[in-house]
């Protein structure tokens, strides 16, 4: 690379492979009506949520039951997680994702809230002890 270039990447995410390839489609018209080159690499594959997800309820009733009766935030995110990778192989796995509260993703800002991390640790051995009755 010279001074006179200039290297962008994104990586696009979604939840629907076709969304991706649109994304795609819409970077390359625009380096096109631009100027400039693009090179695609390696998208990270969709991971689109299951509401029948037997291991999703297990882990609600647990988190109810440790939370006096709150009801677990689920919503689907765009994010590319290592579960879609996962998914890809073997589309039947019942998978969830899970996580602490963090602020300032990607940024050299990034942390998480400490004081969450041993109820997580909680939801997740109760959701397993449960999986193995």
């Amino acid at each position: 690379m010279d001074e006179n270039e200039v290297h962008v990447a994104f990586f696009p995410r979604s939840s629907v492979n076709e969304r991706l390839d649109e994304i795609v489609c819409e970077a390359e018209t625009l380096a096109a009506l631009t100027g400039f080159s693009l090179v695609v690499g390696t998208a990270s594959p969709a991971w689109r949520e299951n509401p029948k997800s037997k291991l999703r309820t297990i882990m609600a009733e647990v988190y109810a039951a440790q939370n006096g009766g709150t009801p677990m935030k689920i919503e689907s995110i765009h994010a590319g997680l290592e579960t879609s990778w996962h998914a890809s192989k073997n589309p039947v796995l019942d998978m969830v994702s899970v996580g602490v509260t963090a602020h300032g993703i990607h940024t050299p800002e990034e942390r998480i809230e400490i004081a969450a991390i041993v109820p997580e640790a909680k939801l997740l051995m109760e959701t397993l002890r449960r999986i193995a009755e």
